[in-house]
């Protein structure tokens, strides 16, 4: 999902009858424990509702002698026994839950129905942006209801034309194999691309001769977080990997990601062999990243470092010439120019004329601008090209023979597309898209083509073609992306401003039909995000159109602080110890949704993801009264140890240091949702869901796995008020959600629509 980010990067007909149900209908699962019963109620009337039910859960051992200890400071951690994804009892405790969570959602009266109306909304024709390669055009394709996108090759840009490129769909039988990364030589004969096993963000690459079809004999493993990129000769490859220390690189796996290094390889020549480009041995969490300059021969290598994930890099310059171009040795450290050596700013290359480098930065500038630099002395004096506005900018490239800058801003959370000039930093013209969000963009800076893809909440893809060398710059449609039955003009989407505890006006988008009748107080979807830079996009999700359309629901989504919705000062205002500020925001919208008048907290349903799956847990828990489902995806629930999982430590940079810094560890245990576990001090916890898979090595599942121990446990203690769900679901050979399968997402969709559905017993609208 594309709001499910959290690594450096770097996302949703029965009868004429309607849905009709017995008034009282109980089923009696058994659990793991069979001593212990489990009893599930499914209550629905046509003269009132009554929302689902489950009374009991297997009892689990609690080591009530297990102390997480910072700072003076013993936190119960009764369930960290869960942490060890191997272990027989964490296994039984994903059976037992598993054996209670499907039944319940298999059962819905309106599974099949549903199942089948999201499939037809999802078998729909999906482009990418063509990109122009060589001399050769490549676009990924599916026809609908492939597991994995098909890349195809063309001499033009007619599909009569095309042929299959690469079919990620033969990586594996099941479609869990997935392309998570790729790139051409600038000459477009030579093809890398990475293979990831279900879901997990570790991956294998290889290299395709372009011209004959045929993989080469290299085969490069345990990659994670790193590009691929081509030196300019075409004789080597330049990628990022974690070293062998053990630890098994697969999806399944815990271990904290250390000593990220950067490499070379020479293509031909065994992994082994490869040269190191840069490593960090006296910082084990830092994270480096090459690209090869432009424009002259791929003369300078630049090398970006992260050590989390906030937006701050060092910046260090290599001339390659030092080396007649190549590189047959480790790179000593003292070829390196630290153009910039503190964590104060990022700095992203775009493009550069010999010495005079072209980035887009924050540095001084919330709202980012292009800048630059001629680096040939090794200074670092910067002058801006396109100054900060009070909108922020949130890309940049570099087309038409470098002669044209093609920029992307964002204003109030909904994008402009315009073009400068390169060597004035003038405006030349603004492309008219609507309210809709540029989820594509393809150039090169010797290409005077553009295409973009336009996306609205209800429109699943456009895809234009500019001509750059038109002094008009007259988008031309290539594609148009279609829902089956689904009409544009029947729905409306808005933007309202609504006010946060502090005062602060946060934007949030509210989509409906345009016949609703908000006097039937119809259910609404709210989601959220709010953290590591990140802004929810506009975006077309089907099962959020089948909510829409077939559920008579609203779907919400406000941009909350800690997202980059208004640049870096937006970001900080919902990092570490102000993150109170997100819960707040998303509190608000739903207090909003409330006070306007277009539903009710009986009504509300809350979804997030990830960094979101934090968010919904924690408002359930500050606020149970305002909301009747909680649906937590990947979710990181645990405050006090994410940081010691996978690349968990990259994140202290947004929530906080809970070993080094004492008030960082008090604001996370504060809020903490495996650690506040509680009931209200009246009613009880809402309807909750949480959705983890078996591979998932960017949060591990162990989050989600003790967050839902210490619910039931609580559930079981108050078995005569917390009678509401308290589910979670474990899938197996997928991930975080980037590659996931179409079958599986369908599943996975349908499976969230039915706990919501059932527990707010929702009718179905033809």
């Amino acid at each position: 999902m594309r709001s499910s980010f959290l690594g450096h990067e770097l996302l949703k007909k029965v009868s004429a009858f309607g849905w009709y149900r017995k008034p009282q209908c109980r089923s009696t699962f058994s659990a793991f424990n069979k001593s212990h019963q489990i009893e599930v109620t499914v209550a629905d009337s046509l003269s009132g509702r009554m929302p689902l039910e489950v009374v009991g859960y297997p009892e689990f051992r609690r080591d009530e002698q297990c102390f997480q200890c910072a700072h003076g400071d013993q936190v119960p951690d009764p369930y960290r026994w869960l942490e060890d994804p191997d272990s027989e009892q964490t296994k039984q405790f994903v059976e037992a839950q598993n054996k209670i969570t499907l039944p319940l959602l298999e059962k819905w009266e309106l599974k099949d129905k549903a199942e089948k109306r999201l499939t037809e909304l999802t078998n729909y024709s999906r482009y990418g942006c063509p990109r122009n390669e060589g001399s050769k055009y490549y676009y990924n394709y599916n026809p609908g209801l492939l597991n994995q996108p098909v890349m195809y090759c063309t001499d033009g840009l007619n599909d009569e034309n095309a042929r299959v490129f690469i079919d990620p769909n033969k990586f594996s039988e099941d479609g869990t194999s997935s392309m998570s990364t790729y790139t051409f030589s600038e000459d477009g004969s030579l093809f890398a691309y990475g293979v990831s096993e279900g879901g997990s963000d570790w991956f294998t690459a290889y290299i395709l001769d372009v011209k004959s079809g045929q993989l080469l004999p290299d085969k490069l493993e345990r990659i994670k977080f790193s590009g691929l990129r081509f030196s300019k000769d075409n004789s080597g490859l330049f990628y990022s990997r974690y070293p062998e220390d053990g630890s098994e690189a697969s999806g399944r796996s815990t271990a904290a990601n250390t000593f990220h290094t950067c490499y070379y390889h020479v293509i031909g020549r065994s992994q082994q062999d490869d040269v190191t480009i840069a490593s960090f041995p006296g910082h084990p969490q830092w994270m480096g990243g090459v690209v090869t300059s432009r424009n002259d021969g791929g003369r300078h290598l630049l090398l970006s470092v992260n050590e989390g994930c906030d937006s701050k890099e060092l910046l260090w310059h290599c001339d390659l010439g030092k080396f007649g171009g190549k590189i047959t040795e480790t790179v000593p450290s003292q070829n390196w120019t630290k153009l910039v050596n503190k964590f104060e700013a990022e700095y992203s290359y775009v493009h550069n004329w010999g010495s005079v480098f072209y980035f887009h930065t924050n540095k001084d500038a919330p709202m980012w601008k292009l800048i630059k630099v001629d680096i040939g002395e090794g200074k670092f004096e910067p002058e801006d090209v396109i100054p900060e506005t009070e909108n922020k900018l949130a890309s940049v490239s570099v087309a038409a023979e470098g002669s044209l800058l093609v920029l992307v801003y964002s204003v109030h959370c909904v994008d402009t597309l315009v073009i400068h000039s390169a060597q004035d930093g003038k405006l030349v013209k603004q492309i008219e898209i609507g309210i809709s969000e540029v989820s594509q963009m393809a150039t090169k800076h010797d290409s005077y083509e553009l295409f973009y893809r336009l996306d609205t909440f209800v429109s699943p893809g456009t895809i234009y073609r500019v001509d750059l060398r038109d002094p008009a710059f007259t988008p031309v449609l290539w594609r148009e992306m279609k829902l089956k039955n689904i009409n544009q003009d029947d729905f409306v989407s808005k933007q309202v401003f609504y006010p946060s505890k502090d005062g602060t006006k946060i934007p949030m988008f509210i989509v409906h039909k345009k016949d609703l009748d908000f006097s039937k107080k119809p259910p609404v979807s709210l989601y959220g995000y709010g953290g590591f830079n990140i802004a929810l996009p506009i975006s077309c999700s089907t099962s959020t159109v089948l909510w829409m359309q077939h559920m008579e629901g609203v779907y919400c989504q406000p941009g909350l602080r800690g997202g980059s919705e208004y640049g870096e000062a937006w970001h900080q205002a919902g990092m570490t110890l102000q993150r109170q500020n997100v819960f707040d925001d998303f509190i608000h919208a739903a207090l909003y949704i409330t006070q306007s008048g277009i539903s009710s907290p009986d009504r509300i349903r809350i979804q997030g993801g990830s960094n979101g799956g934090l968010l919904v847990a924690a408002c359930m828990l500050q606020r149970p009264d305002l909301f009747a489902v909680v649906e937590c995806h990947v979710g990181v629930l645990d405050m006090l140890r994410f940081h010691k999982f996978t690349i968990g430590h990259a994140w202290q940079s947004d929530y906080g240091y809970p070993d080094d810094n004492e008030e960082h560890f008090k604001c996370l245990k504060q809020y903490s949702p495996y650690h506040n576990v509680r009931m209200p001090a009246s009613g009880q916890l809402p309807a909750f869901i949480a959705f983890t898979a078996d591979h998932d090595d960017r949060v591990s599942p162990l989050h989600s796995l003790k967050f839902v121990a210490q619910l039931q446990h609580l559930a079981n203690q108050h078995k005569d008020r917390q009678t509401n769900p308290l589910l979670i679901l474990l899938d197996t050979r997928s991930g975080h959600g980037a590659g996931k399968p179409t079958a599986k997402l369908i599943t996975e969709r349908v499976h969230a629509l039915s706990f919501a559905a059932q527990h707010m017993a929702l009718h179905w609208a033809d």
